[in-house]
């Protein structure tokens, strides 16, 4: 796989344990109960969710690997084709490896790939000197990394926080 990783990449146990929680807490909550590279209960939450039209919450990390570093333009429109591709991904890849790709390689806005460059960005500084917050906040903003900014109301910090937490102790 030749994924586009950012400049700086780290192995996931160099990255604050909170920032790994958080983003498969923001991402994809069901991260490590499935297997196949969609999370077919979250397509279907979001496609009742949305009144019948679907959007990115179902898509699994194994997606987003695609669809950031497709060399084929329009891929990520073709749904059908995409479906197979992150099977494939998720057949060769372990599930630390597909979170590995997606902290190193997701947009972090203003066309910064990784969490890394993303936390100089937002923050200028490195991973290891922000607080739980801006790690939250890093994290979400990888839902819209092009318009989401910190700061984020707190009540968000916190939920996501919780999230966050369920999933360290699962």
């Amino acid at each position: 796989m030749k994924a586009k990783l950012g400049e700086e990449a780290k192995q996931l146990d160099e990255m604050p344990p909170l920032l790994v929680e958080a983003f498969v807490a923001v991402q994809e909550p069901r991260f490590y109960e499935y297997q196949g590279g969609t999370d077919w209960v979250g397509v279907y939450r979001s496609f009742c969710h949305r009144y019948g039209r679907p959007n990115a919450i179902g898509l699994g990390l194994a997606h987003w690997i695609m669809i950031d570093h497709s060399s084929r333009p329009g891929l990520h429109r073709q749904a059908f084709i995409r479906q197979f591709i992150a099977a494939e991904i998720e057949k060769s890849l372990s599930k630390e490896e597909i979170l590995f790709y997606a902290l190193n390689a997701r947009r972090f806005g203003e066309f910064t790939r990784g969490a890394v460059a993303g936390s100089k960005l937002h923050y200028g500084k490195s991973l290891d000197k922000l607080n739980e917050d801006e790690l939250i906040s890093l994290a979400l903003i990888t839902l819209n990394p092009e318009h989401r900014k910190p700061p984020f109301p707190q009540v968000l910090l916190d939920s996501t926080r919780e999230r966050a937490l369920e999933i360290r102790n699962r």
